[in-house]
């Protein structure tokens, strides 16, 4: 019995003598670079931007960017998340929607204000949307290869962009976008330029800035012909579109 005792206790002795097993260490988890949802790629085309405008959204949920509290601006802890956005815009979004920022030092290196931009100016309340829209409704067609749901995609598009345009403004955009720019210079300046008070402007304000460019026209002994050959001999790009940026 003593004996029995004996090796019991050695027993125990053993095994409080034993080395703990050592755990194997656990790899850190490794860093999320971007997300599983990724930024979605945009053709330009007026049709296909409220589906591109969601997909932006639903990105946005991803976990990559689940501690995301400001999406006007790059805050300090969120560089990775900032050089994503400008990488996938530049990449994924055609140039003509992205050339406003290119000569913008505000945005250059912020990601999230550059998204803020564009995102903004899809909406669709910018008068650049809205010319845009016009010119695409006054060529409105059926196209050869066009089917029921690629036409009237591009109709719900027209009527996104449009939303909310009274008949009003349509006219008054409608009828500055067709202007002569060598017959009216004066108007169609404020017109690049997006100001508030032409866009605003009735009809028959319109009418009454381009009476008096008539009469100055008549008194400096320039022709309408002569107008328009100066017009027409200027570089290419020398009649810019309107600023949508600066609405």
């Amino acid at each position: 019995m003593q004996q029995q005792q004996t090796a019991f206790l050695n027993i125990i002795q053993q095994m409080q003598n034993a080395p703990t097993p050592v755990t194997p260490a656990t790899a850190p988890a490794a860093a999320i670079t971007k997300p599983n949802v990724e930024f979605p790629s945009w053709d330009g085309q007026t049709s296909t931007k409220q589906d591109f405008l969601f997909r932006i959204n639903t990105m946005k949920k991803d976990r990559f960017f689940s501690t995301v509290t400001d999406w006007t601006r790059k805050l300090p802890g969120f560089e990775d998340q900032s050089q994503y956005l400008l990488n996938a815009i530049v990449e994924k979004v055609p140039l003509q929607h992205r050339s406003i920022f290119t000569s913008d030092a505000t945005v250059a290196d912020d990601g999230f204000a550059m998204l803020h931009r564009l995102v903004d100016k899809l909406k669709g309340d910018h008068i650049e949307n809205q010319l845009l829209a016009i010119s695409d409704l006054a060529t409105l067609e059926f196209k050869a290869d066009d089917t029921s749901a690629t036409y009237m995609a591009r109709v719900r598009g027209l009527q996104e962009a449009l939303q909310g345009v009274t008949i009003d403004r349509f006219l008054t955009l409608l009828t500055l976008s067709r202007l002569d720019q060598g017959l009216y210079p004066g108007v169609m300046s404020l017109f690049h330029q997006a100001n508030a008070a032409l866009l605003a402007d009735s009809l028959s304000g319109i009418e009454l800035r381009l009476e008096k460019e008539d009469r100055l026209r008549t008194l400096e002994g320039v022709s309408a012909e002569s107008a328009r050959r100066a017009k027409t001999s200027k570089p290419p790009g020398a009649n810019p579109k309107p600023d949508a940026s600066s609405i």
